[in-house]
């Protein structure tokens, strides 16, 4: 029964709120409304050109203020105050069309937010209700009071009805601000999250260039080293033509340098022979004169040997040398009237960073790394003609091999 009692006694006290606001509300025409705007957009600009009072920046246009506006302002009243185009022609011509941009125009838009007539209190919310600036809470207090004054109704006492009124407009009054804030803080949160954005993008960049920059110059070389240096890879892409059937790539290698050593015993040996036969030739040195010049058509075979620099594009060497320089890559031996045979002689290392000139035209590679090399080895010696006075051209190209 205490329960029902107070459901109906909560259900009377609504009833009563509501009929007491419904016999509150009053209707304000739009041309009384839009003379509502007028006066408040006086005063909110008057407001806020005073707010820059103490500004060294605008003592200028204080002057000004004082000398043509503040007399107007001080004027206007609820009935009668300047026209948003008078308000407008005085702030441009004055040094405050930032103020009439901003604030004036704007606030003379809501004269476009009714079609006949609004609500009081609704009329009172939208006149005053928006406007959060700090420089203006004075003045949207002072002016909500005169706007109720002036519709009839003075503020109630707080133990009345109209307390409902009271509580009803401060409430979405609150609202408002809340709401405002709210969009504010909306606005610099995304601002924030942008900034966050941009600078994750910005490091995720550095840290692609940093990566980019440290493998084109170290991490390519490390991991190709790391697989040429791996001994099974060397066993898997190591001459099967070098390495009997079970051997490893160490012994391959053991066995190249001794087929080398051979083959450069043979050469030894072909000198050693040349140099007995001079010897045991006992013939007079007129016997030796005449029998050169009865016989100049069959010249034996010179065991002298000459060194050779590069070759030029046609792949004729143009220049021979007795003594051998560091500038020197061949050597030519076995010359047998106009014709010779020649092979590599010279510093591996520099012949193989300068790849292109000294073996190009010269030699054809048959097998090996050139990027990992350290030694060159010649596999078959090439052959050449004499085309001029100390010019030889290549007629067959020498073969080597890098190892």
């Amino acid at each position: 029964m205490t329960k029902m009692k107070k459901i109906i006694g909560i259900i009377s006290m609504l009833l009563i709120c509501s009929s007491f606001v419904a016999a509150q509300q009053k209707t304000i025409d739009k041309v009384t409304f839009e003379k509502l705007v007028d006066y408040c957009n006086c005063k909110y600009t008057e407001a806020y050109i005073e707010s820059f009072r103490t500004d060294p920046k605008e003592r200028l246009n204080m002057d000004k203020y004082d000398e043509n506006i503040k007399s107007k302002f001080s004027a206007c009243t609820l009935e009668k105050s300047l026209s948003f185009e008078d308000l407008s022609k005085l702030l441009k011509d004055n040094g405050w069309s930032g103020t009439e941009s901003k604030l004036s125009s704007k606030f003379n838009e809501k004269k476009k937010q009714i079609e006949e007539g609004i609500e009081t209190n609704a009329a009172i919310i939208l006149l005053t209700g928006d406007v959060y600036s700090s420089k203006l809470a004075t003045t949207t207090k002072s002016l909500q009071s005169e706007l109720q004054q002036y519709a009839g109704r003075p503020n109630p006492p707080m133990d009345g009805p109209g307390t409902c009124v009271n509580v009803l407009t401060k409430k979405v009054d609150e609202l408002s601000m809340e709401l405002q804030k709210f969009k504010e803080q909306s606005n610099s949160s995304a601002w924030r999250n942008w900034w966050s954005l941009v600078i994750h993008i910005l490091i995720a960049g550095l840290v692609i260039l940093i990566l980019f920059v440290w493998w084109n110059l170290f991490g390519k070389k490390q991991i190709e080293d790391l697989i040429c240096n791996s001994d099974r890879i060397k066993e898997k892409f190591a001459l099967k033509s070098d390495l009997p059937s079970g051997s490893t790539s160490d012994v391959g290698m053991f066995e190249n340098k001794l087929q080398q050593i051979e083959r450069n015993m043979g050469e030894v040996k072909k000198r050693v022979n040349g140099l007995e036969k001079k010897m045991d030739d006992t013939t007079p040195a007129t016997n030796i004169y005449t029998e050169t010049k009865n016989t100049s058509n069959t010249q034996s075979p010179s065991s002298d040997i000459k060194y050779l620099r590069t070759p030029n594009e046609d792949g004729c060497f143009t220049k021979v040398f007795d003594n051998k320089d560091s500038n020197c890559y061949y050597k030519l031996y076995d010359i047998k009237a106009n014709k010779a045979m020649f092979e590599f002689c010279g510093d591996a290392t520099r012949a193989i960073a300068n790849k292109n000139a000294v073996f190009d035209n010269a030699t054809k590679v048959v097998g090996g790394d050139y990027n990992r090399a350290k030694s060159i080895e010649t596999v078959k010696q090439g052959e050449v003609i004499l085309i001029e006075k100390n010019i030889w051209k290549v007629t067959a190209k020498a073969e080597i091999k890098f190892v």
